[in-house]
This record gives C-alpha cells, sequence and structure tokens, in this order.
C-alpha cells in the first residue's frame, strides 16, 4: 500500500484564498494523505471554511489554536502527523492535481529522505507566471555541494518546496521566537544533516503576495527583519565558519530587500535616511566588494553600492523612480 502523506497548512485570516487552496490539496490524485489544518486564531471567515471543508472530507483534521504565528502551527502539525512523509502547503498557495502523487514517486525511487522541486510563481494582481527551478536535471546532492547556494538564493529557503520523511524533522523545531528567517533556519538543520534529491519540476504555485508581512513595512518589521537574519546566519556560520563572508554579503542583500520595501513605503526621506543608516551598522559590510555578489541584477548591484557607500537620499529616490517605472 501506498505510504500515507501528512499534509500540514497553517491557516491565518486567509478566507480569500482558501477555497483554492483546499481544494486543490482535496482533489489531489494521491489519495492517501491527511490533511492537517491549523487555524491560528483568525479573525475572518477562515475557521468555518475550515469546519465547512472537514465536513465534506474525512482525511481532514482540523486544529483551533490561539494565535502564535506560524512556526507554532507547523511545529503541532509535524507532532500531530500520522504519515510516513510531510509536506507543507501555505495557505495562500496551491498546487497541481498530480503534485503530491509526482514528488512522492520521486522520493521513493531515491534513497534520499528529503525531495526538492522547484515551483511556479504567481503574482496574481499582475498576471504573471513563471517556473522557477533550481537545476535543469534530476540530482542527488549533498549539502556541501549546495551550501554557498543555500546561502545566496531563496531557492532553498522555502520550507513548502518537497516532501520530507517524517523521521527527518519530527526532532526539529520551527523556532517559534524568528518571525522572519523560521524556515532557513529550519531547512538548514535538516539538510545540513541528509541528502537532498533534487529534480525539476513545478506543481507548486506560490502566489506572490503584494500585502504580505514583509511587504507590508515599518520601521520595526524591518529591523526585526534584519535582526533575525542576523541570528539565522550566525547560526550557519557557527557550523561553516569559512563561508563567514559568503553570509556577510547574503545579509547586505537581506538589507536591500529591506530597503527597497521601506523606501516605496510612506516613510518620509529623512527618517528613511535616518533609519537605513541604523540598519545598515548592524551587519558587516565596508570590506565587501560588491562586483563579488553572485545572483544580482545591475539594478541591485548598484542599490547595494549606494547602501554599502551610505547614498541614502540617493537610494530612496532611486526606489521611488522604479516604483513609478512599474
Amino acid at each position: 500500500m501506498n505510504d500515507k502523506i501528512s499534509i500540514i497548512v497553517p491557516i491565518y485570516n486567509s478566507q480569500e484564498t482558501l477555497d483554492r487552496c483546499i481544494n486543490s490539496i482535496i482533489n489531489q490524485s494521491y489519495r492517501n494523505i491527511e490533511i492537517i489544518l491549523i487555524n491560528d486564531g483568525s479573525q475572518d471567515n477562515s475557521k468555518n471554511k475550515c469546519k465547512d471543508f472537514q465536513k465534506q472530507d474525512d482525511r481532514i483534521i482540523l486544529i483551533n489554536k490561539e494565535n502564535t504565528g506560524v512556526s507554532d502551527c507547523r511545529n503541532i502539525g509535524i507532532k500531530e502527523s500520522t504519515g510516513t512523509y510531510i509536506v507543507f502547503v501555505d495557505s495562500d498557495d496551491y498546487i497541481e492535481q498530480d503534485y503530491i502523487y509526482n514528488i512522492y514517486e520521486e522520493i521513493k525511487k531515491s534513497n534520499c529522505k528529503v525531495a526538492f522541486c522547484g515551483m511556479i510563481e504567481s503574482n496574481i494582481n499582475k498576471n504573471k507566471y513563471k517556473n522557477v527551478n533550481y537545476l535543469d536535471t534530476k540530482k542527488v546532492l549533498d549539502f556541501n555541494d549546495y551550501i554557498d547556494d543555500f546561502i545566496n538564493t531563496t531557492h532553498f529557503s522555502m520550507v513548502w518546496k518537497g516532501i520530507y520523511k517524517k523521521e527527518t524533522v519530527e526532532s526539529i523545531k520551527f523556532d517559534v521566537k524568528l518571525k522572519y528567517g523560521e524556515d532557513l533556519l529550519f531547512l538548514f538543520n535538516v539538510l545540513s544533516n541528509n541528502r537532498v534529491l533534487y529534480f525539476p519540476y513545478c506543481g507548486y504555485h506560490y502566489v506572490n503576495n503584494e500585502n504580505s508581512t514583509l511587504n507590508d513595512i515599518n520601521v520595526i518589521k524591518a529591523n526585526q527583519y534584519i535582526e533575525n537574519n542576523i541570528y539565522v546566519f550566525n547560526e550557519i556560520r557557527k557550523k561553516y565558519p569559512e563561508k563567514k563572508v559568503i553570509i556577510e554579503k547574503r545579509l547586505l542583500t537581506k538589507l536591500n530587500i529591506t530597503l527597497s520595501r521601506l523606501a516605496k513605503s510612506k516613510i518620509s526621506i529623512f527618517e528613511f535616511s535616518k533609519n537605513a543608516k541604523m540598519l545598515r551598522e548592524k551587519i558587516c559590510y565596508k570590506h565587501i566588494i560588491i562586483n563579488q555578489i553572485k545572483n544580482e541584477s545591475k539594478v541591485n548591484k548598484v542599490k547595494l553600492k549606494t547602501i554599502k557607500n551610505g547614498h541614502f537620499y540617493t537610494y530612496y529616490m532611486l526606489n521611488k523612480l522604479i516604483k513609478i517605472i512599474k
């Protein structure tokens, strides 16, 4: 008999996307699944929607709890799961009908306990879709094979892009203290001890939410984002001290992500410059050579140079201009 697969879905105020998400899971061609819906104290109609779905499908387990965040939800989901394998799906995303079947077949054919695939990145507001893959061919990777990419790209920072043997994750917790970077730290702890099968299949629809927590940013959130990422990368540096320079470069690019969004908010140019300087001082940046940073566009490298050199008024205006052009 095929193995049972537990699909864990944290939910918080997701009434607008919940039908699409849960229907895509219920209608999977692979039928031996349990669907663990964890309602994280939603204030909208999400709880009632979950109850309705539970009445329709006896594979659904609904857990209602006070709002404690996505990390706690995933920890509870792992603990309550009874499947041999675990898959994560976010409540604003959705999956293709054969997604579970395909990733299960791939991991079963390998000797790996973790398998990763690509994704379809969607921007619903702009009606844009693109396939995103890390590799063009199937390959089994040791952590040392891709640690640079683990640090330098977002491809290994998303916990929902794959399938995990439960035994590989049940002793590892998502850090509930982190609001940002919790996926990356969790995956570091999983992948640094396991080989991973990567195969170029795109069946997970990642919906880029322009109203997400980080996109809806302010100075407090920006500060928390940088401090959380410093903590995460310091944890990685403890195990791989030789990656110190790469980690520092990545923190500078994280700062660019933060400041880009902050500059596009309603903050004044004076307040932006003051806080940008404060945030920059939290990381090591003075010795970084911008042209040696990989996987960044020419525009981003210009922005990184303005950050490094402290030209925050220029940076602010550049981002405002980019926002107008887009």
